[in-house]
């Protein structure tokens, strides 16, 4: 019972954080430092095609850059967190084995490495769910 209790939790910390959190951090922005962000930068400037062009250009839309405060999910996430809600729910009705558990969390986190503010916002989830995997 407590453990449905907890995942209920979760789920309504997952919902306001992906839903409606509004911030102006934005963790896809930060960069490992300006000089290299520059060089790198400057070498894919020069071997650019047309279509990368206006790919960069547009990059609000395709890499998930929101200026001002705003929700820093994209639809993606907005509609894929479902499934992690689902199987925080179902896995207290249907016993499933440790390593289902283990396999949801690793793609969970590996999708979440799309957007680094979704990987932040479950970082959380992350350790509970392993603290409970683990005893």
């Amino acid at each position: 019972m407590k453990s449905i209790i907890i995942s209920v939790g979760e789920i309504f910390y997952l919902i306001y954080m992906f839903y409606f959190f509004k911030t102006k951090v934005d963790f896809n922005k930060i960069t490992p430092g300006p000089e290299l962000f520059d060089k790198v930068f400057n070498i894919i400037e020069e071997q650019k095609t047309k279509l990368s062009k206006s790919i960069l250009e547009n990059r609000k839309i395709y890499l998930n850059h929101y200026d001002g405060e705003k929700v820093k999910i994209c639809l993606f996430g907005r509609y894929i967190i479902v499934l992690l809600f689902i199987f925080l729910i179902v896995r207290h009705f249907i016993e499933l084995p440790k390593y289902i558990t283990k396999i949801v969390l690793t793609a969970s986190f590996l999708l979440s490495l799309i957007n680094i503010n979704a990987l932040v916002y479950l970082l959380p989830i992350f350790l509970i769910e392993l603290y409970s995997l683990a005893f």
